[in-house]
């Protein structure tokens, strides 16, 4: 029995010296071997690439035997489309000559689709303008045949054309036609009077209507429609209301 346990002590001490040695080597490959292994390639210096164009980039790396690799594209308004924005390692530092230098490049300015103007007032423009992300620019005004007083007739940038976030687009709002003419004043003649006076001014009579009337005498107009003194196109028509 106690040969027995004096066998068993003997493999066990044997064993643990195995496991120190073991142990011993384990930690000069990870502390010494490894390392060494590891820093055996040659150092390069990372260039400072941001801003630069892409091509010219990749020159710049392959002169230097730094390898590389677009890791995405994104949108700035800072830096023209196809120049660096960003850089993984960052530059001077240095690093493994096999190592990938990682970029990012930018797209340009984002961009949008100018909205169609025509026909809608400066404010629904504005509107429809900040909507997108865009300026409403410079107002202009000129006669037009075509469009009513106050509405859109005109604008700078074509519908559907892509521009960048902020752009203004620039305005023409029309003053309607050119050979327009005042509304007479009808308010106090009598109805007969008024019919000659809107023939000569060359005017259309519209609708008449009657209404009771404490102020104006029977068959002479109280109100009309349009207003006295707007400007209308010649033969617009015009509606007056006839006290009874």
């Amino acid at each position: 029995m106690n040969a027995n346990l004096y066998k068993y002590r003997k493999y066990a001490i044997i064993l643990a010296i195995y496991l120190a040695i073991l142990l011993f080597f384990l930690l000069v490959f990870d502390n010494l071997i490894m390392p060494a292994v590891i820093n055996s390639g040659e150092k390069v210096k990372v260039p400072y690439l941001i801003g630069k164009p892409l091509e010219k980039a990749k020159i710049e790396l392959d002169k230097i035997g730094l390898s590389w690799k677009t890791t995405k594209e994104a949108y700035s308004e800072k830096f023209p489309s196809g120049t660096i924005i960003s850089q993984t390692p960052a530059p001077n530092i240095f690093v493994k000559s096999s190592r990938p230098i990682l970029l990012t490049v930018s797209k340009g300015q984002e961009k949008v689709a100018v909205p169609y103007l025509i026909g809608s007032s400066a404010r629904s423009a504005r509107l429809a303008l900040m909507q997108r992300g865009l300026e409403l620019g410079n107002i202009n005004y000129e006669f037009n045949d075509f469009y009513p007083k106050d509405t859109i007739c005109n604008q700078s940038i074509s519908t559907g054309t892509m521009v960048p976030f902020g752009s203004k687009v620039n305005i023409t709002i029309s003053k309607g036609p050119i050979n327009q003419t005042l509304i007479p004043s009808l308010i106090g003649y009598s109805f007969d009077e008024v019919k000659l006076i809107i023939e000569e001014s060359g005017f259309i009579l519209g609708s008449v209507q009657y209404k009771v009337s404490e102020t104006y005498l029977p068959n002479t107009v109280i109100d009309q429609y349009p207003k006295p003194n707007e400007m209308v196109s010649p033969g617009a028509i015009i509606n007056v209301i006839i006290a009874k």
